[in-house]
């Protein structure tokens, strides 16, 4: 499962359930909801991209604050 830091927006990784779990921060968690594979670049450039069958792509979540997707440098999920 994958979670999003509601105060830092830091990626936490982890199977246990979101009440056992807490950010470095001390922040509450979200749960994220991976949603689609988009095909094309990714809005903060070609160096967050996955390759897939040759295509450049990203993919995107959902969840109760709206749509993000990864920032791979910092870590974090970035509102779209």
């Amino acid at each position: 499962m994958e979670a999003r830091c509601i105060r830092c927006s830091t990626i936490v990784q982890s199977h246990k359930k979101l009440s056992e779990i807490k950010c470095k921060c001390g922040g509450q968690l979200q749960k994220m909801r991976f949603v689609r594979l988009v095909e094309g670049t990714h809005p903060l450039g070609k160096e967050h991209n996955l390759q897939l069958n040759g295509k450049l792509c990203y993919g995107t979540y959902r969840s109760v604050y709206g749509n993000f997707i990864i920032d791979r440098l910092n870590n974090t999920f970035m509102r779209v």
